[in-house]
């Protein structure tokens, strides 16, 4: 189920500082774990949030929210981990995983909050679930023959910076408006993931 606000309530104009004409929007909602909803919604944010901005930039909002708030019901919330998930998607049972983890009371009532905020130099969004968290120092590259963990990849490849708080529930990315001209993003090492303190 999701809850937020309509689309033209969710969006709140807030003075970036005095006399200045350049405003900080933000729009903040929250939904529950049904993974149906997330492909239709991450259109609709980056629509509302980034529709005038480049085709490169909006594609690569779309790519970093969709990845996050997936990972953030299947991984945070529903507490699937990386191997869990590859038996299941291998053995032709992730549907079966993802209901069984859904009927489950207490991991079902967790939610997903994204917060996404714009003003004339960037866009921001950050995704947080209710769920333990990873460390996501430990992380490794992808395995191209494995049939998931490329979502962080996609979305360090599609974003100017990639952060994390010290827990590992809460994702931010910004993407920058100087660099939306561009057709293709920086290349990877010119990435950087960091904690959020």
């Amino acid at each position: 189920m999701l809850h937020h606000k309509t689309a033209d309530e969710g969006f709140e104009a807030v003075p970036t500082r005095a006399n200045s004409p350049m405003q900080l929007r933000r729009w903040n909602f929250k939904l529950g774990n049904d993974r149906q909803v997330v492909p239709a919604l991450t259109t609709q944010i980056v629509k509302r949030v980034a529709g005038d901005l480049s085709y490169s930039l909006r594609r690569a909002l779309r790519r970093s929210l969709h990845e996050l708030i997936f990972n953030a019901i299947e991984h945070g919330n529903l507490q699937i981990g990386w191997a869990s998930k590859r038996h299941a998607l291998t053995s032709g049972r992730w549907e079966e995983l993802i209901a069984a983890r859904q009927a489950t009371k207490m991991l079902n009532q967790r939610s997903v909050s994204v917060a996404v905020y714009r003003d004339h130099r960037a866009v921001n969004a950050i995704v947080e679930d209710d769920g333990k968290g990873f460390d996501w120092r430990k992380l490794r590259e992808p395995d191209f023959s494995s049939p998931n963990g490329r979502g962080i990849f996609l979305v360090r490849a599609s974003v100017d910076e990639l952060r994390y708080n010290e827990r590992g529930n809460r994702a931010m990315v910004t993407l920058s408006n100087e660099t939306s001209s561009r057709v293709t993003r920086p290349n990877l090492t010119q990435r950087r993931t960091m904690v959020e303190h």
